[in-house]
């Protein structure tokens, strides 16, 4: 921060100036960490990312999630990234998964649902509005050029 607080000694500090100083601080200190810190894979870690794309994206995501607890997969994972739709079920994860009573491992996951056993409420609620354009199929889409020219008048 020597080069930023070197700006203040000034009468006159232009934002772009100060940008500029914060801006050269943290190249220098990230060149300096990358130059101690080298990539490995001595450490076995695994990360998993989870996309964007809206609740249609969260929905994918739970299957993909579910997908790996019955495989015995979810639990070798340490770092979770996600994003928009992602965020939404990784989110609820990362929460659940802080609970002592749920794990990763499929008869501990808090998204199971097993064959023959009703579906979770959770689970009703996105399978039918996870298509929240048109959640009633082609009635909905029948009424939308109605609904765009209503809008737009």
């Amino acid at each position: 921060m020597k080069s930023v607080f070197r700006l203040f000694q000034k009468k006159e500090v232009k934002s772009d100036d100060y940008y500029d100083a914060c801006q050269k601080e943290l190249e220098d200190k990230q060149g300096k960490l990358l130059r101690k810190v080298k990539p490995s894979t001595k450490n076995e870690l695994v990360g998993l990312a989870l996309s964007g794309g809206g609740i249609r994206s969260a929905t994918f995501n739970l299957g993909v999630l579910q997908v790996l607890s019955k495989r015995g997969t979810l639990k070798y994972v340490d770092y979770l990234s996600t994003v928009s739709g992602g965020g939404y079920i990784g989110s609820c994860l990362s929460s659940l998964l802080n609970n002592p009573e749920t794990g990763p491992d499929e008869k501990e996951f808090p998204f199971r649902h097993e064959k023959g056993k009703p579906e979770p409420q959770a689970f009703k609620q996105l399978r039918n509005y996870g298509n929240y354009i048109a959640p009633n199929g082609i009635i909905d889409w029948l009424k939308m050029p109605a609904f765009f020219i209503r809008g737009a008048i």
